[in-house]
């Protein structure tokens, strides 16, 4: 077990760092990429107003998905894919929210391929993953949505933004 995993073991040594290490740590480069562009994707689609707080939103984000992971009995996390389905519901409640059509169309998306995963993962519906040597958690990408959804319903935007 990687000293940057997070597992209740750790905190209970006080070491708190691995509220946000854990999702930096992968389980190689493939998986990193993956996050990471899965990750990414969707805040390209903000306007750059609404972009600039994200990395401190995406900062905060880390320990509280940690911490409602830590109700997993012999919980080893490691990835961002928790921090990924956050930022697609974050992305698309903001999204959603804005004036331009196509704003609300992209949000629509992003927001239905969201619920479209976690449902797949809650009823056993496996998505391809050739090739991957990891395995993912869903109850991550549950919280992950629920957090981003949330922040996307209360991040500060201005009735008058028209971008």
């Amino acid at each position: 077990m990687s000293p940057w995993t997070l597992n209740l073991e750790g905190l209970r040594h006080h070491e708190y760092w691995r509220l946000w290490t854990a999702h930096l740590y992968h389980y190689g480069w493939g998986h990193m990429l993956l996050n990471t562009v899965a990750m990414l994707l969707p805040l390209y689609l903000l306007p750059r107003r609404l972009m600039r707080w994200t990395p401190i939103w995406i900062f905060l984000a880390m320990p509280l998905i940690a911490l409602s992971l830590l109700q997993v009995p012999s919980l080893d996390y490691q990835g961002a894919s928790a921090l990924a389905a956050a930022t697609w519901g974050l992305a698309g409640a903001i999204l959603m929210r804005l004036h331009r059509k196509e704003d609300r169309i992209w949000g629509t998306v992003l927001i239905a391929l969201l619920v479209a995963k976690i449902s797949s993962e809650m009823y056993g519906i496996p998505l391809p993953e050739p090739g991957m040597h990891w395995r993912s958690l869903p109850l991550a990408h549950q919280v992950g949505a629920f957090l981003g959804l949330l922040s996307g319903l209360l991040w500060p935007i201005k009735r008058t933004l028209r971008v």
